[in-house]
């Protein structure tokens, strides 16, 4: 049907052609985003684009875009995006707040840190890369942007307030590199379509409410470089990604996914981050012992079984291992004093035994060691006080016998200390008095027996120490609690 406007026609006619929005869409009698972003661009658009430019479906996809959210009208300080300047202004896309275009060249000056080429730039050109980030919109994602935007390579639309599905049209950005819609509440299932991108290195779907198991076409994906589906509902298996053998990062933790590390993860060599925390895999974690490039293994509150591997002399570059709430068995291999890098090693509630590795306390970067609700037995090693940054020293909840080693004291960033429901008896060291920065300190639960806590001890508690629990047993003035 015509509208009796050349301009208008013409322009309709050339989304339909191209696919961008179905006729019925622009010809239906009810508003539509689609419909209002075609009657801007032909009516209202200050720059009023020659019918046949080439960038005229990328201008009217960021329209429908703009239109698609309900807040893109109002002021800032009202609730509105951050920042829209330029949007729907008669300037060039290229540089609407947020939008890079096709590299063009540009003088290189000081200004400019001599870059001889720019992606933004007053003018109408093909769209490489849609960067809005922590922008504040609510709305959607139109199927437009799948449809009108061929040569969109970034699509980064992270911490908004984005709803609805993600579109099955994204499958056509054949040139697509990053998909990144992190921290919005996009439902749905996940589309099998994505596993047409022949270019996807980053797929950020991280904190949204997809539910689902993840499509089995995604195995296709072999250039990716980080997955990341954290924080949804996903259910199923664990996802089959054999093929992304370059992978560096993959971020499964706190969804549903159950079953056993299958046996391909050993393959994925290049990986530097592992995250699968709160979900509800089982098995044992043996495959991970040839991951010989891991920095960060996140592996706890799931049911894993069985020994913790000794495979510590192959995985020395950890920074963080956090394996608690599972229920791991045995000791502590002592292969973890190879680990000088790390910095946070959880292995709390589990039912680890045998003795805590003297070892430990040459992990001078450590800052967090946390060894609560195991069944470890023996003495606390002298060498923990070799620990230099530890802040959080958490190893209650064990059978620990013998006196509290006195160096615990040169622990001078020491911050929380837990040595409560333990076997610890003889004397409390007045050498804890010299932990200025110590804020918590648990004791009870113990065999001290006749003892008075340190007045060096209690002196901290002018200072920044707000929480000294002990046995009732202790003679302690200062305690805020004794049970």
């Amino acid at each position: 049907t015509s509208s009796g406007d050349p301009r208008f026609d013409a322009i309709k006619a050339q989304i339909v052609q191209a696919q961008v929005t179905s006729k019925s869409i622009l010809e239906s009698k009810s508003s539509s985003p689609q419909k209002s972003a075609l009657e801007w661009l032909t009516k209202e658009d200050p720059a009023n684009l020659p019918v046949d430019h080439p960038a005229i479906l990328d201008r009217y996809t960021l329209a429908v875009f703009y239109y698609s959210s309900t807040n893109a009208l109002l002021e800032p300080v009202s609730g509105g995006w951050k920042d829209s300047s330029g949007w729907m202004s008669g300037i060039g896309i290229c540089a609407w707040h947020g939008i890079e275009c096709l590299p063009r060249e540009q003088e290189a000056t000081e200004e400019n840190n001599f870059t001889p080429f720019t992606k933004r730039y007053d003018d109408n050109a093909k769209i490489t890369g849609i960067l809005l980030k922590q922008n504040n919109i609510v709305g959607e994602i139109p199927s437009e942007f799948g449809l009108g935007l061929e040569q969109l390579v970034t699509l980064d639309l992270q911490e908004n307030q984005l709803s609805h599905t993600l579109p099955t049209t994204l499958g056509k950005l054949i040139n697509l590199r990053d998909l990144l819609v992190r921290d919005n509440t996009l439902s749905g299932s996940l589309p099998s379509q994505l596993a047409e991108l022949p270019n996807l290195h980053q797929l950020n779907l991280a904190k949204n409410r997809f539910e689902g198991g993840i499509p089995s076409s995604w195995s296709n994906m072999k250039e990716l470089r980080n997955f990341a589906v954290s924080s949804n509902f996903l259910t199923g298996t664990f996802p089959n990604i054999a093929s992304a053998t370059r992978l560096l990062g993959l971020f499964l933790d706190d969804n549903d996914f159950s079953g056993t590390i299958p046996g391909f993860v050993g393959l994925l060599t290049d990986l530097l981050d592992f995250r699968i925390s709160r979900n509800l895999f089982n098995g044992d974690i043996g495959i991970l012992s040839s991951l010989k490039s891991l920095e960060t293994l996140h592996i706890d509150d799931n049911d894993f079984v069985n020994s913790i591997p000794d495979m510590f002399d192959g995985i020395f570059r950890l920074h963080e291992f956090l394996a608690q709430d599972n229920r791991l068995t045995g000791p502590i291999p002592n292969t973890i004093t190879h680990l000088q890098s790390l910095k946070k090693l959880n292995l709390a509630h589990n039912q680890l035994d045998g003795t805590i590795p003297p070892g430990l306390g040459l992990l001078t970067d450590g800052i967090n060691i946390i060894l609560n609700n195991n069944q470890f037995t023996g003495p606390l090693p002298t060498l923990l006080g070799k620990l230099d940054d530890i802040v959080v020293l958490s190893v209650s909840g064990n059978s620990l016998t013998g006196q509290i080693p006195s160096e615990i004291g040169t622990c001078f960033r020491l911050r929380e200390l837990f040595l409560n429901s333990n076997n610890f008896d003889g004397e409390i060291p007045s050498q804890i008095g010299e932990l200025r920065s110590l804020e918590k300190f648990h004791l009870e639960g113990n065999s001290f027996e006749g003892v008075s806590m340190p007045p060096q001890v209690c002196a901290l508690r002018d200072g920044e120490l707000s929480t000294l629990v002990t046995d009732c047993t202790v003679q302690c003035d200062c305690c805020t609690e004794c049970l």
